[in-house]
C-alpha cells in the first residue's frame, strides 16, 4: 500500500524516482522483524524464507503500479530489469528447495535434511 504522504509528492510535482526513492526508505524503516527469531528445522526456515521474499516481491509491486499509474517508464523499467526477474528467481528456487526437502521427508527424517544440504550446499559440505 502507498502512503498518503507519497501520493502527495506526486501531486507537487516531485519527480517519480525521487518519490520512489522516498517510499523505498519508508518502507524498510517500517519493516517489522521476522515472526520467528529461532527455527524448528531447515524446512521452516525455507518456508519463512519464502515468505518474506512474497513480501518484497509484493512492495517491488506496488512500486512498479505506482510508477506505471504516473507513467514513469524508467521508474518501470528500472524494476523490472534490476529487481522483479531476480525476485521471481529468488521465489522459485525457495519453492524448490521447500519441495525436495519434502519429498526427502524433512523435518521428520533428520537423514532428508542432511542429504538436502549435502546435495545442495556441494560435495565439500
Amino acid at each position: 500500500m502507498v502512503p498518503v504522504w507519497c501520493m502527495k509528492l506526486f501531486a507537487t510535482g516531485v519527480p517519480v524516482i525521487l518519490a520512489a526513492f522516498y517510499w523505498m526508505v519508508w518502507s524498510f524503516l517500517c519493516f517489522q522483524k521476522p515472526y520467528h527469531n529461532e527455527w524448528g528445522s531447515g524446512l521452516e526456515a525455507m518456508e519463512h524464507a519464502l515468505q518474506l521474499e512474497i513480501e518484497v516481491n509484493q512492495c517491488i509491486l506496488n512500486l512498479h503500479k505506482l510508477g506505471s499509474e504516473q507513467n514513469d517508464i524508467n521508474l518501470c523499467e528500472f524494476l523490472e530489469s534490476n529487481y522483479l526477474s531476480e525476485q521471481l528467481e529468488a521465489i522459485r528456487k525457495l519453492g524448490e528447495h521447500i519441495t525436495n526437502l519434502k519429498r526427502l521427508g524433512a523435518p521428520e527424517n533428520g537423514m532428508g535434511e542432511y542429504l538436502f544440504d549435502k546435495h545442495s550446499l556441494g560435495k565439500d559440505s
